[in-house]
């Protein structure tokens, strides 16, 4: 994760960048301070100034603690130095909660990804994508044919159950998705529009 996007994500008070040498950096871990460390790329390290690791070119602090002053950091040039004020317990959490959602989208990218080039098609990518959203999903083609639905999906309404034993949309349904504009609401936004029926 990028460390300028990990700090936004993690809504930290009082975020103070004292020095920057790519805020684009990647984050793949973090490490409490320990002044004994030898710093690696990749690795946020999290603490008071004086328990971080030395500085080294283009390694990323997250200093807590009391804000350093300027006759301190003549020291941490070509590194990235950013201060807050949140407490350094609320930092680690936070840091960690943000990484491990980060560890989980990219988990199920591949997953995803993995699905899609088993070659066994659509509802098989289906099932795949309903255990990594946790969204029940129906693929249906413009004559309302059913391509592929979850088989949990079907056995919640009994609406669904019948379309798939049809293998096409009642009129119903398809009623009354164009009494709530549901194509031209998906068609606006140019994302995926999400609906909830009351």
């Amino acid at each position: 994760m990028e460390l300028f996007r990990l700090l936004e994500e993690s809504k930290f008070e009082d975020v103070v960048w004292l020095r920057s040498i790519d805020r684009h950096a990647e984050i793949d871990t973090f490490l409490p301070a320990d002044h004994n460390d030898a710093p690696e790329i990749g690795v946020l390290y999290v603490g008071p100034l004086e328990h971080l690791p030395s500085p080294r070119f283009g390694i990323s602090y997250l200093c807590t603690g009391p804000m350093p002053d300027d006759s301190q950091l003549p020291a941490w040039e070509g590194v990235n130095l950013v201060w807050t004020s949140s407490p350094p317990d609320y930092v680690i959490r936070r840091v960690s909660e943000s990484l491990a959602q980060q560890y989980r989208y990219q988990s199920a990218c591949g997953e995803l990804v993995g699905a899609l080039s088993t070659g066994r098609g659509l509802q098989h990518l289906l099932d795949c994508a309903y255990r990594v959203l946790g969204n029940p999903l129906i693929v249906v083609d413009t004559s309302y044919k059913i391509l592929a639905i979850n088989a949990d999906l079907a056995l919640q309404r009994a609406d669904l159950a019948r379309q798939k034993d049809i293998g096409y949309m009642l009129d119903a349904n398809i009623q009354a998705m164009k009494r709530v504009k549901l194509y031209e609401h998906a068609r606006q936004f140019h994302y995926p529009y999400y609906r909830k029926d009351p």
